[in-house]
Order: C-alpha cells, then sequence, then structure tokens
C-alpha cells in the first residue's frame, strides 16, 4: 500500500508553497531530476510504500531518469509528470494531474 507520494522537481524560480513543503498528506519535494535530487529519488524508492513523482521540463529527461530508476529494481513506484516550474499555468496543471490521479 502506497503511503507516500514524493514530487521531485528541478529548476529554479516559481516554487508555490505547497510544493516546496512537507505536506500534512505525505506529499514531499525535492529538488533535480539529475545529481541530489535523482539520488534522493532513488534513496525515497527504496521504500516501498513511497511512490516519486519526477517533475521534469523535458519529457525526454524525465523519461530518462524514471528508466533509470525503473532499471534499479527499487522496491517504490515512480512516474513522470511534465512540469515548467516557472510557469504558473504549468504547475496549476500539475498539481490538478496529481490530484486526479493521486488525490488529495
Amino acid at each position: 500500500m502506497i503511503k507516500s507520494i514524493i514530487i521531485i522537481t528541478g529548476g529554479q524560480g516559481f516554487f508555490p508553497r505547497a510544493l516546496v513543503a512537507s505536506q500534512e498528506d505525505g506529499t514531499n519535494n525535492a529538488l533535480g531530476n539529475g545529481g541530489i535530487g535523482f539520488e534522493t529519488a532513488a534513496q525515497l524508492m527504496a521504500k516501498s510504500s513511497n511512490h516519486v513523482i519526477i517533475g521534469s521540463r523535458s519529457e525526454q529527461k524525465g523519461q530518462a531518469a524514471v528508466k533509470d530508476l525503473e532499471s534499479r529494481g527499487l522496491p517504490g513506484s515512480v512516474e513522470m509528470l511534465q512540469l515548467e516550474v516557472t510557469s504558473h499555468d504549468s504547475v496549476t496543471s500539475a498539481a490538478r494531474t496529481v490530484e486526479a490521479k493521486h488525490g488529495k
């Protein structure tokens, strides 16, 4: 049973508080789908109850990160969400997508 959903996203600029702070419902945020953020995702996926969402401006880079994480055979799950953190419309759309797929 999935208990936590973790949103991993990179970039600079517009970061609404809802995506930055740990949430009461178990949703958390770390930065980047490469480097430290990527390794954070891998560490979080070591727990089977965690579901990691990789937010990426580039669908190609995001899908590559997901493929790499899945190839490690970690017990957690992962998906990619196209997201441009400097765009309010993109952040709003991403939030709606996450809510529709995973609830509040």
